[in-house]
């Protein structure tokens, strides 16, 4: 009996141990949640300061009004510098557009070639025919189905871009695909794809004088070569890292995973102006489809008036500011006073800002109708005050391709010397 005693008697001294061990295990947990709610609202209230300052209403609004008027005022002395020097700046044109209601002519500053590249694609009927239907087509293709779409969409791509830039400059960027390619297959080491990838992005200063016989060739078709090289020299290095990685399945066949390269690197919503999307998200949005409805519609609809909107907004920016001209005659920018020299700065700013808003904006929106999860446009950059903010929010896409490929890799080799990683 005194045996059974002691033998309950150490049971229940057993139980009451490992209750209150559980107990102890339950409380650290509910210390290490109360712990993340402290660090999340603290993280939130800064943030929260950062947007909205504690200011008495009035002196917000009167801080707003003065940089409104400021900016304003600057802007409009720019603009009157603008007109006086019309005449001696270059590449500032009569211009005739057809969204301009009014009898006569502009006069618009025709200074910046990579919107007047842009332009010229655009304006032109087949490219743009061609470039609106291709989400169209793709989605029958889907529909039918997927097993042929990949192949539609490098047929469809390739086909539009030698129509673009002629057949020559196509050769010469598959020379880079093949070349990643083959490394990639032969060694299947990441070091080795980022040292051919790199090394080929200096070769082809020798090689241009062989594709581009003339000057003007080298105007339209050389420029345009020269951006689809550098997006496509990102793009085979995501398409052969995420799959050494293990982010995306390796093709079964190298004719396949050929295909889908190519089908990535010239694709044709993002190929020659961008941004930039991992292989792993066109992966994705190649195996997806959209399902007709009323949301779709709306999309299509309010995202083209967007766009069309803000081309007529940029076109007539530099229709009455010739800032990218004014870049040319230096001494003319001397001679500002400096109000003039603030609002001309200021209006370059917003140039280079909503050009890239239509540019990547337009191409993104092509892509989404292709369910493609492209990046939006870069946000204006007169609300931004941190360049942290700017760097994300600017190009989206680059931002993604350098964070996965380049400063989360390396923080994972060397983690102290990249410590400000989070801060990215």
């Amino acid at each position: 009996m005194t045996t059974e005693m002691a033998k309950e008697a150490e049971k229940s001294l057993k139980q009451r141990s490992k209750n209150k061990e559980n107990n102890n295990q339950v409380n650290a947990a509910t210390e290490n949640v109360d712990d993340s709610n402290e660090i999340v609202k603290k993280t939130i209230s800064r943030l929260e300061r950062k947007i909205y300052q504690d200011l008495p209403a009035l002196e917000f609004y009167l801080y707003a009004l003065l940089w409104l008027g400021s900016i304003s005022y600057a802007g409009y002395l720019f603009h009157l510098e603008s007109f006086k020097r019309r005449s001696a700046l270059p590449k500032v044109k009569k211009y005739k557009p057809w969204w301009y209601p009014l009898d006569g002519y502009l006069y618009q500053d025709q200074y910046d070639h990579e919107w007047e590249t842009w332009k010229v694609i655009s304006s032109n009927s087949t490219w743009l025919l061609a470039a609106l239907l291709y989400p169209v087509l793709s989605q029958v293709v889907k529909h039918v189905t997927l097993r042929w779409n990949t192949l539609f969409t490098c047929i469809y791509s390739v086909i539009f871009t030698i129509s673009l830039v002629g057949l020559n400059p196509v050769l010469y960027m598959m020379v880079q695909i093949i070349l990643i390619f083959l490394v990639y297959l032969l060694t299947n080491r990441a070091i080795f794809v980022w040292i051919v990838a790199l090394g080929y992005t200096q070769l082809k200063i020798k090689f241009d004088d062989y594709v581009f016989q003339t000057y003007e060739d080298w105007v339209f078709a050389g420029y345009l070569t020269m951006v689809s090289t550098a997006w496509m020299n990102s793009r085979c290095v995501s398409f052969c890292l995420d799959r050494i990685w293990g982010k995306v399945p390796k093709e079964t066949s190298i004719i396949e995973s050929f295909m889908n390269l190519t089908a990535y690197c010239f694709y044709l919503p993002l190929g020659v102006m961008g941004p930039l999307i991992t292989s792993k998200e066109f992966k994705e949005g190649m195996e997806k489809k959209h399902a007709p409805d009323a949301k779709l519609a709306k999309f299509t609809i309010v995202e083209a008036l967007r766009y069309l909107i803000w081309f007529v907004v940029l076109e007539l920016q530099i229709c009455y500011v010739y800032n990218q001209s004014f870049t040319a005659k230096p001494f003319f920018v001397e001679s500002m006073n400096m109000w003039e020299l603030c609002g001309m700065c200021f209006l370059l700013g917003q140039f280079f800002n909503f050009k890239y808003v239509m540019m990547y904006g337009c191409s993104s929106y092509l892509a989404k109708l292709d369910n493609i999860d492209a990046p939006p446009h870069p946000k204006w950059i007169g609300r931004i005050h941190l360049y942290s903010d700017m760097w994300r929010h600017f190009d989206v896409g680059l931002y993604k391709f350098m964070h996965a490929y380049i400063y989360t890799p390396l923080a994972s080799v060397f983690p102290d010397n990249f410590a400000g990683i989070s801060t990215l």
